[in-house]
């Protein structure tokens, strides 16, 4: 579906992501943000939070493992407030943003897709913005 996918389809559905996540309880976060990205093209989507101590980034959703601050891709991403981009295990790639409210950082998520363009890119920043949708901490 990325392929095909138009600007205007593709700006829709963000509006709609952050309509539906305003509506969802922390529990069904993941699962509203996963359906859009899915269908921006962006790929299976997570959310990891920093734990008190910022030595570890806890994932949003149970089963996945917690991820260390200091030496993974994710905890580059949250260190440094910058995108990071590395080839997934399986194909594709795996695309790493900062989580942040303002100045604060909160984590990191995750993107998995084929291939990143310009659009794609853009698409992730606004996904990241993900903050709004989460409650005060």
């Amino acid at each position: 579906m990325d392929g095909n996918m138009s600007v205007g389809s593709g700006e829709r559905l963000l509006q709609e992501l952050v309509g539906a996540a305003q509506l969802a309880s922390p529990a069904e976060l993941p699962v509203v943000l996963n359906r859009y990205t899915e269908a921006m093209g962006l790929g299976r989507a997570a959310i990891y939070l920093v734990d008190i101590q910022q030595r570890v980034l806890v994932p949003l959703v149970d089963g996945e493992p917690a991820l260390e601050v200091d030496t993974s891709p994710a905890g580059w991403a949250y260190r440094t407030g910058t995108l990071r981009v590395e080839e997934g295990r399986s194909g594709g790639l795996n695309v790493w943003l900062p989580l942040a409210d303002g100045a604060e950082r909160l984590g990191a998520v995750e993107l998995n897709m084929s291939t990143l363009d310009g659009l794609k890119l853009r698409r992730c920043r606004t996904t990241a913005m993900v903050r709004a949708f989460l409650p005060p901490r």
